[in-house]
């Protein structure tokens, strides 16, 4: 059995709140690091010699170490972004780089023998929007024909010919999903909205050439999957029904208040492909979303290493995912049947 645990998120986390709680309520030891704390309002050692190779987190009273963490669940970390008023403006850049640096890698020297969801590799490639595409593909999944570009023209013909097929394309940002994984960014920093473009929201190639973005043929759904994949064990629902009148482009901005939701079981075909997926990114946990189109084929949009899972359960009373993965975290079997209450 698995007895300690550190979980990675900021304090004000809901999802590492509560799965803490009921681990401690189990008799487990858990710390919940918040490393944004670092390097403004704490400090953190790293040693290494023949001896021992140890993290301690001064000031929170914690040391990392390879014999006493059981499980690390790095649920959200930014980085370590310092500010920058007080540093002379000569040494900015220098700062701003060394913190960047070591926070980037510092995944890697944290309980490297304890159990990762998920590991720092898997986690940093799965946060590329492109590769899940490719990867899902190759796994035999359906994909939205998209394209990744900052040349106008290409955009405008893209948009085209999606009207002569008679459909609508979309924008999306290349910034991956809620949770970042030692990127340079803003701690909950989030890519902008999918929204509708056409050909007047192209505009001039001097302005579009210097953020590329990707562009998608828009999937005429019935409706939308949410998808959690812990392990082996599978739970789905629906949502974002086309035909309803709360129907959103991007779900993000009705997921939670979505009453409009049903359990939904996930045909045996496309849970092995979500299973190659996994398998081929190193993931041992994940938040697809996923369209079901007219016909019923599923088409893959992109995983969420991290991704929200809380509101799932709060919006579908059919089933529960807060026990299961707890009991996933503490070493124990996790089914489909787990998720569904009795």
């Amino acid at each position: 059995m698995r007895h300690r645990f550190l979980i990675a998120a900021p304090a004000h986390d809901i999802h590492a709140k509560l799965v803490a709680e009921k681990l401690v309520d189990s008799g487990k030891a858990v710390d919940v690091v918040d490393f944004g704390n670092f390097p403004e309002r704490s400090f953190i050692d790293q040693n290494i010699s023949d001896e021992s190779d140890t993290v301690a987190l001064r000031e929170l009273g914690v040391v990392i170490d390879d014999a006493t963490v059981d499980v690390v669940w790095w649920r959200a970390y930014y980085g370590f972004q310092p500010s920058l008023q007080s540093v002379h403006h000569d040494d900015r850049e220098m700062v701003a780089r060394e913190n960047q640096v070591y926070s980037r890698y510092f995944p890697y020297h944290v309980a490297r023998r304890a159990l990762w969801i998920n590991s720092p590799q898997a986690e940093l490639e799965s946060c590329n929007k492109l590769l899940q595409l490719r990867i899902a593909r190759d796994c035999g999944m359906s994909v939205p024909t998209t394209v990744v570009t900052n040349d106008s023209a290409v955009a405008r013909r893209f948009v085209e010919d999606a009207e002569r097929a008679g459909k609508r394309t979309i924008y999306k940002s290349l910034i991956p999903p809620e949770t970042r994984f030692f990127e340079s960014l803003p701690a909950g920093a989030m890519g902008g909205l999918t929204t509708f473009v056409d050909e007047g929201s192209i505009v001039d190639q001097d302005i579009f050439k210097k953020s590329p973005g990707i562009f998608q043929h828009v999937v005429d759904s019935q409706y939308e999957l949410r998808i959690f994949v812990i392990g082996a064990a599978f739970v789905a629902i629906a949502h974002n029904f086309r035909d309803l009148p709360d129907w959103k482009i991007d779900s993000r901005i009705v997921l939670g208040r979505n009453r409009h939701t049903k359990y939904h079981p996930i045909p045996q075909h496309f849970k092995s492909r979500c299973m190659e997926f996994m398998t081929r990114m190193g993931l041992s946990m994940g938040s697809f979303d996923v369209m079901v189109d007219r016909t019923g084929r599923y088409v893959f949009l992109e995983v969420n290493p991290q991704g929200a899972w809380l509101w799932m359960e709060d919006v579908c009373d059919e089933i529960r995912i807060l026990d299961p993965f707890c009991s996933f975290l503490c070493g124990n079997e996790v089914s489909d049947r787990s998720f569904i209450r009795a």
